[in-house]
């Protein structure tokens, strides 16, 4: 079992990878050519609905509440439990899901009234995109779940293929509607019915593995009271996130204009990436989490914190000191020397994730016993600084505005939750900043300088003087990390590697 868990996660990552890559590629490949199609104004119009509707798309915790209750009653081998929290989840859905579309339909109603600082023509267009993902959203939300599930079964290569699937068929579809001609609507609509066809994939996943029955007769009130009492606090922790990049594009709506928004967007979507980078496989250790905490071993739990945040901040270091020295750049040849503020902003919303995306370990133990109030309240107080924020700086600096709020807010949260991480879950972190922080962040600011220094003698600005841009930056990167950054044990596995592989080149050749 366990090994069969481990090969789960290994091949999850990998998939995870691979996925992340690829869509990555893609999606940098197709963003700017979908912005050119659609224009400015428009790509504008479409970031902001997505954000918009993204807002009230609550599923108040129940999402994260699936793997965590599954996670622990498959821990503690109780199928009738699982059973029964998924009916109450599903009823509950559906309900959430009745007031939602409500919400949407009264902000659809009120569209004209928001976004003065758009043109008539603009909100025109933005009432029928939103009109079409607001419609989707309702639809897809009763089976937000599904994801929660398969990661609580540990099918990680299927949930990854999926979240894979859904990301390249949408690119697929809407290439298709955009060379055609159909604009923006049929942007939006695409995306639904990508969307639309990887629920009815992971719908088949789950009914050939027998992995749920849902008990929609459950009267078990000491559950329900214990799936609110978890759901409520990740609810506020949901509200409070949505202060901060969600609600970015809005305000600048309200205080800007449209062109800002595009300004943001790709700034936003490399910081998505980087999330994503992040997080591939942060969800892949909740089961094993639940069980080592299950068996109150703390012990194991920093271990898995230090091994997986030592993996994050090598990988995340790599991206950040290519944004830093090359980001600007990218984003000028990427999207047009207009948007050169987007590789500021960049800089601006990644810098503090260095720091936090290292230790979702720790974030993953609060869902798991509990504690998320404490996330949550760290997350309103930033929230509530970003909107301050954000509303003194964006009608001065517009995307720069935001983006600096949005560093300011995460920096604060660090230190928060940091608080949290030592007096509430207990957790040692002496050890962790000493392997994590203490040994790769050096390499890290190192790598920036030098890079900076050398890159100033390199004047040529091109797709491929990019490329040699980025191969100079993870060059002097791995050689700083290799010899200040890993441990002598490292060093020498990673010597011994190096010198097998060119062993089997020698004896090929």
């Amino acid at each position: 079992m366990l090994q069969s868990n481990n090969s789960q996660i290994k091949s999850g990552a990998i998939i995870s990878y691979m996925g992340i890559i690829i869509s990555t590629i893609a999606s940098l490949l197709y963003t700017p050519w979908m912005k050119n199609q659609i224009g400015d104004a428009n790509y504008g119009l479409y970031t902001l609905v997505g954000s918009l509707v993204a807002i009230f798309m609550m599923d108040f915790g129940l999402g994260t509440s699936v793997t965590r209750f599954i996670s622990k009653y498959r821990a503690e081998k109780n199928e009738i439990q699982i059973n029964n929290v998924m009916g109450y989840i599903f009823k509950l859905y559906i309900t959430i899901d009745v007031v939602i579309s409500m919400v949407l339909f009264w902000v659809y109603m009120l569209i004209d009234n928001i976004y003065v600082g758009l043109s008539v023509s603009e909100r025109d267009t933005l009432k029928k995109i939103f009109l079409i993902f607001a419609t989707y959203s309702v639809l897809a939300f009763p089976f937000t779940p599904l994801s929660g599930v398969l990661n609580a079964y540990e099918k990680f290569v299927w949930l990854k293929i999926c979240e894979l699937f859904q990301k390249l068929f949408a690119i697929f579809l809407t290439v298709l509607a955009l060379v055609t001609d159909h604009g923006v609507v049929a942007l939006v609509l695409m995306n639904a019915v990508s969307g639309i066809s990887t629920i009815l994939i992971k719908l088949w996943i789950i009914g050939k593995g027998k992995m749920i029955c849902p008990n929609l007769q459950v009267h078990d009130k000491t559950l329900l009271r214990e799936i609110f009492g978890f759901s409520i606090w990740v609810t506020v922790l949901a509200l409070a996130q949505r202060l901060i990049f969600n609600i970015a594009p809005s305000i600048l709506g309200v205080t800007s204009t449209s062109i800002e928004i595009a300004r943001f967007a790709p700034a936003s979507q490399l910081e998505g990436y980087f999330f994503t980078f992040a997080y591939a496989i942060n969800g892949l250790f909740m089961p094993m989490v639940a069980r080592l905490d299950y068996k109150m071993d703390n012990c194991g739990i920093e271990n898995i914190m230090i091994k997986v945040g030592k993996y994050q901040i090598c990988v995340l270091g790599l991206l950040f000191v290519g944004i830093c020295t090359v980001g600007t750049e990218f984003v000028e040849l990427w999207m047009g020397k207009e948007y050169r503020i987007s590789g500021i902003c960049t800089i601006l919303l990644i810098a503090p994730s260095i720091f936090l995306y290292p230790q979702q370990i720790a974030n993953t133990l609060l869902s798991i016993r509990n504690k998320v109030k404490y996330q949550a309240m760290s997350a309103l107080i930033i929230g509530a600084i970003n909107v301050v924020l954000s509303f003194v700086l964006t009608p001065q600096l517009g995307a720069l505005g935001s983006s600096i709020s949005i560093c300011v807010a995460f920096l604060v949260n660090l230190v928060l939750l940091n608080i949290v991480y030592h007096k509430v879950l207990h957790l040692s972190l002496k050890q962790f900043y000493k392997v994590v922080y203490i040994r790769y962040v050096p390499p890290i600011l190192l790598a920036i300088i030098i890079t900076q220094f050398i890159l100033r003698y390199i004047t040529y600005s091109s797709w491929l003087w990019l490329m040699v841009k980025i191969v100079v930056c993870t060059t002097v990167y791995l050689m700083l990390l290799f010899m200040s950054g890993f441990s002598k044990e490292e060093k020498a596995q990673i010597t011994s590697i190096i010198k097998k592989c060119l062993k089997n080149r020698s004896r090929k050749c």
